[in-house]
């Protein structure tokens, strides 16, 4: 059987590579020959073309891509500073989930052949012990008990089988023969009580199933390439990441200091005690030791541990592209939802170390200082980015219908037909899930991620500026590559290319249920809203943002503030 499993998948891996060979695709082979083509460097270009007075917007951005749509490397600087292709990331992880896909319904189907016979055995055993009858009663009353209470099945109370196969013993008031009984009881954990486990999530363990491709050779486009390096103790990339992560920190660390400045000069002195909660929770979050490795590209923000995480390609990026990435996930902390509960850690535990050798160091954190956030001392900019000339951030109390429209109505007023015919598709097959996110709390469900947009653009404006006064075209330059983390996965020209091989991949690996999550358009009901409108109506309203870049104010646009 194993050997019949490795034929059909190697038959589907030079499938794939004789397709990706197709001149149609021959810039998207992405197992061997693409990888060279695809690492090729970019001459970095202006992102807005335009003559004073022009309107930017996410187009100019898309603009700046073109001619790199298929290549690791959408753009770099002349400090060696780059912005990997998140598309091309996308794709590979497509692949690999839908190899997992195939994968996973082979071990279902050898596992269903396990388990039927297990239970031959388990009959032909009970009938040579003459406990037939005793058997098919013992099933019954187990099923039974699993009908009454379907958290058996999943061992919530966390009693084994073998606390049930005696239940059921004295419920009967009879024992089973002990050989039969632990035939049973390895039958029970294999199928009813504990269920098959269909493939495994965690990104390391994937690596010793050995079913991923490495769709790239550099540690910081790949995901599985930095995992296996880091694994491997490779010296060169240790060092190499070392040197990157200590620059990571400082950025983050003059990140958080610039919130923190923010926040202050919106202190008054009816906001006071909230606008000090707001800066301990900024206080506490730490940068996470392990990269995010799952979904790239992306960051994320546990509100648990307060700590910060993200993916290998911003460990390469631009300092400003950095610090947007970093300023949005700090600002999480205290956005319009986390300010409404309080942070979950008690204690945290840090490594010193000296000349002399490492410490284990442990501080509580200043929990006491932090309250619940009542009364939001930027509640003006929370009604601003609810309206239809900023962000228009949705709200959970309208109607679902009424949502839809409303996105409709974005859409087209956006001039994003190829996204409105997704969005419509989307609405047709797909049943639209209850929006949770913030549903139970003050504010919206797009508002934390609006929230965060609006400070992190606030914090980049004032380095903007900061950065003019010193050289006006080095910030203009540093202001683009501030608003270039969302056109990497939102542009309609570097997406074109690639959807049309994820459905190539669709059709040659009958991948379409494996990959039925990631084919789907996200909900509108997704917390985040479109990107065209947080480059537009948020980052390019940005003042100082708007004024490096020579861009004239959008008459459609307004830019939110909170006057204290």
């Amino acid at each position: 059987m194993k050997f019949h499993l490795i034929l059909i998948l190697l038959n589907l891996f030079m499938t794939f590579i004789a397709h990706a060979d197709s001149p149609e695709h021959s810039t998207l082979n992405l197992i061997e020959k693409g990888t060279v083509e695809l690492r090729q460097i970019v001459t970095p270009r202006a992102v807005c073309k335009n003559q004073t007075g022009k309107i930017c917007s996410f187009k100019d951005f898309c603009k700046e891509f073109e001619g790199n749509e298929t290549k690791e490397t959408l753009y770099e600087n002349e400090l060696g500073e780059r912005i990997v292709n998140g598309q091309f990331m996308v794709m590979g992880q497509n692949l690999n989930n839908c190899k997992l896909g195939i994968e996973d319904k082979t071990k279902s189907l050898l596992a269903k052949q396990s388990i039927v016979k297990l239970k031959r055995d388990l009959y032909a055993q009970a009938k040579s012990l003459n406990a037939t009858d005793d058997l098919i009663q013992f099933e019954l009353t187990l099923a039974q008990y699993m009908a009454d209470a379907p958290d058996v099945k999943k061992n919530k109370e966390g009693h084994t089988t073998d606390y049930w196969i005696r239940k059921a013993e004295t419920d009967n008031h009879k024992k089973l023969p002990e050989p039969l009984t632990a035939t049973l009881e390895r039958y029970l954990q294999e199928s009813a009580f504990d269920g098959y486990k269909v493939g495994k999530k965690d990104l390391y363990e994937l690596e010793e199933e050995r079913l991923l491709i490495q769709f790239s050779e550099d540690p910081y486009v790949d995901p599985l390439a930095f995992s296996k390096k880091r694994k491997a103790k490779d010296l060169k990339f240790l060092k190499d990441f070392k040197e990157r992560s200590d620059k990571v920190n400082k950025v983050f660390e003059e990140t958080r200091a610039r919130v923190i400045k923010f926040l202050e000069k919106n202190r008054t002195a009816d906001n006071s005690i909230e606008i000090d909660s707001m800066i301990e929770r900024v206080k506490i979050i730490r940068m996470s030791e392990n990269p995010h490795l799952a979904g790239c590209p992306n960051a994320a923000f546990n509100p648990d541990e307060y700590k910060i995480s993200i993916c290998p390609n911003y460990y390469v990026a631009p300092e400003l592209t950095l610090m947007k990435v970093l300023g949005h996930e700090i600002t999480h902390s205290i956005d319009p939802c986390n300010s409404l509960m309080l942070p979950q850690i008690t204690r945290r535990s840090s490594t010193v170390c000296t000349p002399q050798g490492c410490t284990q160091e442990i501080f509580k954190d200043p929990l006491e200082k932090i309250k619940v956030i009542k009364k939001n001392p930027f509640s003006k900019t929370i009604s601003c980015l609810k309206q239809k000339n900023s962000v228009w951030a949705m709200s959970p109390d309208d109607h679902v219908y009424e949502r839809h429209e409303r996105e409709r109505e974005h859409l087209r007023e956006l001039d994003q037909k190829e996204t409105l015919a997704e969005f419509e598709s989307h609405l047709q097959s797909e049943r639209v899930m209850k929006d949770k996110f913030c549903s139970s709390k003050e504010g919206n469900s797009q508002l934390g991620e609006s929230f965060s947009d609006w400070l992190s653009g606030e914090v980049i404006g004032e380095k903007v500026a900061e950065l003019e006064n010193i050289n006006p075209a080095s910030a203009a330059q540093r202001a683009k590559e501030a608003l270039m983390v969302f056109p990497t996965t939102h542009c309609s020209n570097v997406k074109k290319p690639f959807n049309d091989l994820r459905k190539k991949i669709n059709t040659d690996f009958k991948c379409a249920n494996n990959l039925a999550e990631v084919e789907m358009l996200e909900s509108r009901e997704d917390p985040h809203p479109f990107a065209t409108a947080r480059i537009n109506k948020i980052f390019l309203a940005q003042p100082q943002i708007k004024k490096a870049l020579k861009c004239s104010d959008d008459p459609g646009v307004i830019h939110c503030e909170n006057t204290k």
